[in-house]
Formats: structure tokens, sequence, C-alpha cells
């Protein structure tokens, strides 16, 4: 076939940095390409095992360059190729990246950064085009307190990671970030909440989260994550009441809609989610997202803790004055 374009010409090309006549030839390739991309059909995947091939270089990429920049940079310049829409990446061809190295990775992540994830619709904030309002997303919500510079290269990863249909991260006050979703959170609204909490993130977990997700019942309901850890692992479990200074995450199931009508399908289905992923919790609770018909988890929530906090409602609050909330309830 007359279009068939070579990688490789037999003519060998020079490694050094590219000559205005190698620059214009690489062009005139990629116009080339460019073109026959436009007559292939869209499900047509061409690539290859790797991005960092060393003979690539005056070809795919401009120059010779170590093997430690193409595994860090190559990528980058071999997605540029307009040919090129697909690539294996080695490690997972010999085998899939186990649970436990995701952790590992996870915890190499310095204190003072702190990711959560939400999976959702598409909200119809002015931030996202429209053509993606009412799809399912996964949304990350990042915050680093140190240095501006050290939080851009710790979050490039995430940043880069797949095609972001929005990226809003920037330097704000610590208040601005705590107000970012108020806009979803207007007063009005009925909620049911469930929660639990986990030593990691299973494949299984990952998938239940998932099916759960292509069944949200209404636009304002969410499955948030949060990244557990820490400065947060580091205080004693006898220092303050809240007890779970070991997990790693926290779910929070926020089933959320305005129609009461829709009252038993939306806690039908935060409850079904709840329930499958029990296999994969802790058994612990954050307090806070406690529903008020989960009054017997209350003890779960303050886990070893809890018999000395009702010795002291019983000394302070022996007649339950403050009882309106997720209660402990004395015993006197």
């Amino acid at each position: 076939m007359n279009d068939q374009l070579s990688l490789f010409p037999l003519e060998p090309v020079a490694r050094e940095s590219p000559t205005s006549a190698l620059a214009a030839s690489i062009e005139a390739r990629d116009e080339r390409c460019r073109a026959l991309e436009a007559r292939l059909p869209p499900t047509l995947r061409m690539g290859t095992s790797s991005w960092s091939f060393p003979g690539w270089a005056g070809i795919v990429y401009p120059r010779s360059v170590p093997a430690s920049v193409l595994a860090r940079e190559g990528l980058r310049e071999y997605a540029r190729r307009p040919l090129l829409r697909t690539v294996g990446i080695d490690r997972s061809y010999y085998a899939a990246v186990p649970p436990e190295d995701l952790q590992r990775y996870s915890d190499q992540v310095p204190d003072d950064f702190v990711c959560w994830f939400v999976m959702r619709q598409a909200p119809p904030l002015p931030f996202l085009a429209p053509e993606w309002h009412g799809k399912e997303i996964l949304a990350l919500a990042v915050c680093y307190r140190g240095d501006i510079a050290e939080g851009e290269r710790i979050a490039k990863p995430l940043r880069e990671f797949g095609r972001p249909v929005a990226d809003i991260i920037g330097p704000m006050p610590y208040t601005a970030w705590q107000t970012v979703l108020d806009p979803l959170l207007t007063p009005g609204a009925r909620n049911y909440w469930k929660s639990h909490d986990f030593a990691g993130l299973s494949d299984g977990l990952i998938q239940v989260m998932m099916e759960h997700t292509r069944t949200i019942p209404d636009p304002q309901t969410e499955i948030a994550c949060a990244q557990l850890g820490g400065a947060v692992s580091s205080v004693p479990r006898s220092a303050t009441a809240y007890n779970h200074r070991d997990g790693k995450y926290v779910m929070n199931v926020h089933c959320r809609w305005a129609d009461p009508a829709k009252d038993e399908a939306c806690i039908a289905w935060a409850r079904g989610l709840w329930k499958a992923a029990a296999p994969f919790a802790t058994g612990s609770v954050y307090v806070n997202f406690l529903t008020q018909d989960e009054g017997e988890r209350v003890r779960e929530a303050y886990g070893e803790n809890f018999d000395r906090l009702v010795e002291l409602k019983n000394k302070y609050d022996p007649s339950n004055l403050f009882g309106v909330n997720q209660n402990i309830r004395p015993t006197v």
C-alpha cells in the first residue's frame, strides 16, 4: 500500500540535535501521518509495547537521550505522534501492578499532601464543559500545605494522568478550599449517608464502587473517598475521642436528592453499596458520616475509647442533656 509509512528509514538517522532540515523532514512525515490518520477508522489502534525505544532518536524523539529521561518524559513525546494512539506499559505486560504496590506508592506521598477522589455524574459547574454535564466522572480533590512549587511537583502525576476534562488546581487560601463544594450542597435537599473505613483500596472494592457509580440514582449523589494516614495516624489512639488512627481511607456514600418520590430508591442504593463494600472494610466508621438510623454503630465509631467516653458522660452529663447527636448514652 502506497500510504504505508516506515518509522525506520533505510538510511541511518543522525543522533545529534536535529538540524533544520531534519526537523522539517520530521514535520513533513507528521503531516503525512495526520492525513493518513484522518482516513483510518477511530477504532483502529496503532502503537507499540514501549515508548522508550532508544532507536527512535531522530524519528520520534528529536535527539538521543538517556534511558532514564525517556522513561520519565518519553511518553509525552510519543503521544505527540499522530498515528500512535496506544501503548503497552511493560510493567503491566508481565503482571498487573498489585494493590499492595499501589498502596506503597501512595504511602510515599508526604504527610502534607492529601487526595480525595469522588465518583459521580458531572455537575453543571462553570469550569466543566456542558457536554460533560451528567456524565460519569472521577474527580480528584487535592490539598497541599507546603511550598507551592513542591506541591505542583507532587501533584503533577495526578494532573497528567489520563485526559482531564477540567483542571482547577492552584494556590488558594485554606478557607477557600474548604468551601469549594458549597455550590453543590445548598440547603433543602434530602440526604442519606453510609460509611466505611478501609485499610487499602483493593481491586474488588474499586470494582464495587465502579458498578454502583453506573447506577447512581440522582445527579446530586456521589461516592467520596478520603485519603487518611499521615498526620492522622501520628496521634495516639487514646489521645482524643477519635480512635481509628490506622485507617488509610474513609468512604462516604453521599446520597442526595430533592424529590421525595425517590426516597426509597436512593436509600436502597446507598445501603446496597454499603453492604457490597462491607467485606473490604475494617469495621470502623467516622462518627460524622453516620445517619440517624445507625445509633448501634456509635461504639464502632469510637472503638476502644467508647467506655472512657461513657465514664465522662456519666460524670458530666448524666441526664443526657446533650443528646441530639450520635449519642453516647449515660449508664447512671
